[in-house]
């Protein structure tokens, strides 16, 4: 069974969905590929004794590529802030923050997990 704090980032995805604001999706968007780029790329290339999996999930988070996937997202939220009135854009800043705080939960929980 999934863990609490994936079930509840999994539950905030929903929600930006359900939304159809398309700032709010890429609040939660952001934050999470943002974070894993920057997990991933002091690692990357992996080490070649590394399983398959760990090797595979730096590989896909860092690098050129996946980096200007995460600038394109950036971008676009850049962009759509400056539309915003300023309810919209603490909305924005409400669900930005939520998500890097289930972020910090998710691995935090994991880390105690070992």
């Amino acid at each position: 069974p999934a863990a609490p704090q994936t079930l509840a980032f999994l539950e905030l995805m929903e929600q930006a969905r359900l939304s159809g604001r398309y700032e709010e999706m890429l609040a939660v968007l952001v934050v999470a590929e943002w974070i894993y780029l920057e997990w991933a790329t002091p690692f990357n290339p992996p080490k070649p004794d590394l399983p398959f999996y760990f090797a595979e999930w730096i590989t896909l988070h860092a690098g050129d590529g996946f980096e200007s996937v995460v600038e394109y997202l950036r971008s676009q939220l850049d962009a759509a802030w400056t539309d915003l009135d300023e309810a919209e854009k603490q909305n924005v800043e409400a669900v930005f923050a939520k998500t890097v705080a289930l972020e910090r939960a998710f691995f935090d929980a994991s880390y105690v997990a070992g």
